[in-house]
């Protein structure tokens, strides 16, 4: 639960809530550290690549990435591609809301060249904050492709504008779940909370957005599959036995490939896994 420093200063997370955030996120890290964009993806890249995992699986969202590049010799030639050309080089790679994903590129790429004359949002901090504001209401008012509030939010932390985590749908349903928060404290406030406990603020999106979109469902989570259940307040509430149940699918798994003879973890699945530890970590 976040409470008020001693004198009645700024609000933190208590020491219980933070060290559940801690462990939260070091589980995602573990299940889910391949679904963490690359570190060398340049800012632009890494809203584009978050834009696509709203509604499709990692490997779609990386497979839909490289068409793309493939497809354009940098952002600006993508940018110069129409919603159609782009939806359907989406669709070839089974993304699901491929219009709506086109739409959402095309208008982040033209709306940060009419403000901004550039598509490097690594130039964010020494831009005016005139232009940042005008920025971000053309990315939120951009019609059919208008990007969501965690989207916005997303830009100003790839762009160094921001240190406090997006808040997705998926990690407010986790977060309201879990109980980190008693009270109805408002979305930016959580963010600010929530962010020494977080680690890597995109790591933390990802992570979170992965879990709920398997597991942590609007209707009917899987309580059963949740490898947080032991945080989880709106779980054992249900009286499931979702960390068991886990943990014991878990154990069968292990069993059953040890009986088949074991499976090596590839080099790239042992790296991507690596990569969701450090970035959690905020390393």
């Amino acid at each position: 639960m976040a409470r008020r420093a001693q004198g009645g200063g700024t609000r933190r997370l208590g020491p219980k809530a933070r060290k559940t955030v801690q462990s939260v996120v070091g589980l995602l890290a573990e299940q889910y550290g391949g679904a963490v964009p690359p570190a060398d993806l340049d800012p632009m890249g890494r809203v584009i690549y978050a834009i696509l995992a709203e509604h499709a699986a990692v490997s779609h969202v990386k497979r839909a990435l490289r068409t793309l590049r493939e497809n354009a010799v940098d952002w600006n030639e993508l940018r110069l591609h129409t919603v159609t050309e782009i939806e359907r080089l989406l669709e070839g790679c089974r993304i699901k809301e491929a219009p709506v994903a086109a739409s959402r590129i095309r208008a982040l790429l033209q709306t940060c060249w009419d403000v901004l004359r550039h598509l490097e949002l690594e130039r964010l901090p020494d831009t005016p904050p005139e232009e940042i504001r005008l920025f971000i209401q053309g990315l939120l008012g951009a019609g059919a492709g208008a990007l969501p509030p965690h989207l916005v939010e997303y830009i100003t932390v790839v762009g160094g504008l921001d240190t406090a985590p997006p808040l997705g749908p998926g990690a407010v349903r986790m977060i309201d779940r879990i109980g980190i928060f008693a009270d109805e404290t408002p979305r930016g406030e959580r963010r600010k909370l929530l962010a020494p406990a977080a680690g890597d603020p995109i790591a933390f999106h990802h992570l979170l957005h992965e879990h709920a979109r398997k597991v942590c469902v609007t209707s009917a989570p899987r309580c059963g599959r949740c490898i947080v259940f032991e945080h989880c307040a709106h779980g054992q509430a249900q009286g499931t036995d979702g960390g068991a149940g886990a943990k014991a699918k878990k154990t069968k798994t292990a069993k059953a490939a040890k009986k088949a003879g074991g499976r090596k973890r590839t080099a790239g699945s042992r790296k991507a896994t690596a990569r969701g530890r450090k970035a959690a970590r905020g390393g």
